[in-house]
């Protein structure tokens, strides 16, 4: 906040001016909305001051870009987001774990009495810190609206609380009737007065927390939505592609469409095939007879000449 005060009336620094917004330097949780080193400074969950550049201009040139092509960073912010939001809520567990061990010894009457109590608070601790800030802008009257529904809740806890007030010392009943914030962990004694509880709900801690969740809940629905119609443009793409044929069947469907266009006779071509066919056979047959034959009349020659060479083998060693 300080530091766009000072751009404001100085104008953006140097390195502001030098960079874009998709330069490392450029914080991009504030390019999507806030950075959270903001919301906390000077409390107990105080970040320190963010070491990346905030720069108004760089942040309206990422939204008119982002709104063109989805870049992505706001799902990044979407986890970081997540991960303060899981440890504040282990805070939360760990508080509730506490106090539930600090009131084992209550009845279950007045465990009832105590959570009825707390809710009321709540609920008149949120109107008090609007009503202070509409006051704050100038709306009299609705400010003044809430504060007369907040004049009737305080007379219901009021009748909620007397019974536990009973016996039990100022110190007592701050140990032992406390609370813990579900939005931002803090402790509440149910004996809080107005001027608290405007304190606690009008805080920087639980109105930092309950920006961080509330915008945590924005982007799941968003990037929810855009993965689901990238996810449906997918099966889109795949269903057209299954109904395109492919190269061979294409081909094949055109032989068989070709062969149906062809004009049959009374089924005189295929009565055509069939004496073809018949004919072939008949020439397969006559060749494999004429080589039975020629087989046989090359044996018998073989054999004739056969016994004649080795007779004439066996008389001519006699000549000599």
């Amino acid at each position: 906040v300080m530091r766009a005060q000072l751009e404001a009336l100085m104008g953006p620094s140097s390195d502001a001016v030098q960079a874009k917004f998709s330069d490392p330097s450029v914080c991009r949780f504030y390019l999507c909305g806030f950075c959270p080193h903001e919301l906390f400074s000077n409390t107990k969950a105080d970040m320190g001051a963010c070491p990346k550049i905030h720069n108004v201009p760089l942040r309206e040139k990422y939204e008119e870009e982002n709104k063109k092509t989805p870049l992505g960073y706001d799902e990044e912010f979407m986890d970081y987001l997540q991960q303060l939001v899981d440890e504040n809520d282990r805070k939360v567990s760990k508080a509730r774990q506490r106090l539930d061990v600090e009131n084992a010894g209550m009845d279950p009457e007045s465990l009832k009495r105590l959570q009825e109590v707390h809710l009321l608070m709540v609920e008149i601790g949120i109107k008090l810190a609007n009503a202070e800030q509409l006051g704050m802008e100038g709306k009299v009257n609705d400010s003044m609206q809430l504060m007369t529904e907040v004049e009737a809740l305080k007379v219901k806890r009021a009748d909620l609380e007397a019974p536990l007030k009973v016996g039990m010392t100022a110190t007592s009943a701050s140990n032992q009737k406390l609370r813990v914030c579900e939005i931002c962990s803090a402790y509440l004694s149910i004996f809080d007065n107005d001027r608290r509880l405007a304190d606690h709900f009008g805080g920087k801690l639980h109105m930092g927390y309950l920006k961080i969740r509330d915008r945590l809940k924005q982007l799941r629905e968003a990037v929810r939505a855009r993965r689901d119609e990238r996810s449906k443009s997918r099966e889109g793409d795949r269903v057209r592609e299954g109904d395109r044929p492919r190269e061979g069947d294409r081909i094949r469907e055109g032989d068989r469409s070709r062969e149906g266009d062809r004009p049959r006779e009374g089924g005189r071509d295929d009565r055509d095939r069939d004496r073809e066919r018949e004919r072939d056979r008949d020439r397969d047959r006559d060749r494999d007879r004429d080589r039975d034959r020629d087989r046989d009349r090359y044996r018998r020659r073989s054999r004739s000449r056969s016994p004649r060479r080795h007779r004439s083998r066996s008389r001519s060693p006699r000549r000599h």
